[in-house]
């Protein structure tokens, strides 16, 4: 079993603290890169480890892995990593001879490629080794393993499908249905609670595509939605409705953590979407580390047991990935003897689980 026990306090840390005012930031690490290639990092394990895509000034994408250590870029043929377990197993997608191949990659036995091995994507992985994905272009799929997939419905009207989020305790995944004609339309979010039921995942206003990105053990959903001049906001549905909740004006939501916050991006800045009795509030995790830094934050993804928050961030014309360390001791100006440790705010231990 796959424990991620998240110490989730980012929520008091930000209610407390005023933007720029404290005397100490959060710390953060940069994790390097390959050739001088731009970084997208997008999932983190418990070990601190970090998968994504490198991308060169030919906007070629290549799957990379961090151990904590060391930037290694598993291929360069065409792909992307999406996922890494706590065994530190990535799935990805990569197309070493044309055609996009859902794979699996250790540090021991290299590539295993997913059957059938045209057009496919592996979106997720549990720690039983269990992959999400798509195959064929077209069919959201679980691979049981290399050789053997489960077809998950599609519904009326619409001709692919995807998953990017499962849910282990339940087996409910959630994703998106489109159609393709060139380019990806008509996308809707989608939760499947098994391989032949699902619900589509609505929103407040009719005519919007909308994606589900990430769900939590409490079947909370995170993902973005768009407006007909494919503008993103992003979105928050509840295990009880499946009707949507916009969060903000503008943005996208990545992932949702075991206590229903969420973290993305909006107006070019890294966001976590809190909500309390007044509802949403967002917060700029820029306001957090060193302005002095020479780093902003543009988008926030996934967050590990040890408090450790993948961001992608801008330095200077650079676009890297760090590790932002949110479980620190934090200096608050007034009134300036008190420090705010995260320990004493009240811990709450909540944990994001794959089997």
């Amino acid at each position: 079993m796959k424990t991620k026990t998240l110490l989730l306090l980012i929520a008091s840390i930000l209610v407390v603290m005023q933007p720029h005012a404290a005397t100490a930031y959060l710390s953060f690490t940069d994790i390097g890169t390959v050739s001088g290639k731009k970084v997208y990092g997008q999932a983190i394990n418990s070990k601190g480890e970090v998968v994504g895509w490198l991308k060169d000034d030919n906007n070629i994408t290549t799957p990379f892995y961090w151990n904590g250590s060391e930037m290694i870029e598993l291929s360069t043929s065409q792909g992307y990593a999406f996922d890494i377990n706590d065994n530190s197993v990535i799935a990805g997608q990569y197309a070493p001879s044309g055609s996009n191949i859902a794979f699996a990659w250790t540090s021991t036995g290299g590539f295993v490629d997913f059957l059938p091995g045209t057009n496919d994507s592996a979106s997720t992985i549990l720690n039983d080794g269990t992959v999400y994905g798509r195959y064929s272009g077209t069919v959201p799929s679980r691979w049981i393993s290399a050789s053997s997939y489960v077809d998950y419905a599609i519904a009326p009207g619409f001709g692919q499908g995807q998953i990017r989020s499962v849910n282990p305790l339940n087996g409910h995944a959630v994703g998106n249905l489109y159609n393709w004609t060139g380019i990806a339309e008509d996308r809707q979010a989608i939760c499947w609670t098994s391989p032949s039921s699902y619900t589509l995942l609505t929103l407040p206003s009719a005519g919007h595509e909308s994606m589900a990105m990430s769900i939590n053990s409490s079947n909370q959903i995170a993902g973005f939605a768009f407006d007909e001049s494919n503008n993103g906001y992003p979105v928050f549905w509840n295990s009880s409705s499946e009707m949507g909740e916009i969060l903000d004006s503008s943005g996208r939501a990545y992932f949702i953590s075991e206590t229903g916050d969420v973290f993305g991006s909006s107006g070019g800045v890294a966001v976590m979407w809190s909500k309390d009795i007044t509802g949403w509030t967002a917060y700029d995790l820029n306001d957090y580390i060193d302005p002095n830094s020479g780093y902003l934050l543009i988008e926030a993804h996934e967050i590990n047991g040890q408090n450790q928050l993948v961001c992608i961030a801008s330095n200077g014309n650079d676009i890297r990935t760090v590790v932002l360390n949110l479980n620190e001791s934090i200096p608050v100006p007034e009134p300036a003897s008190v420090l705010l440790v995260l320990s004493a705010v009240g811990t709450l231990f909540v944990r994001r689980i794959r089997k």
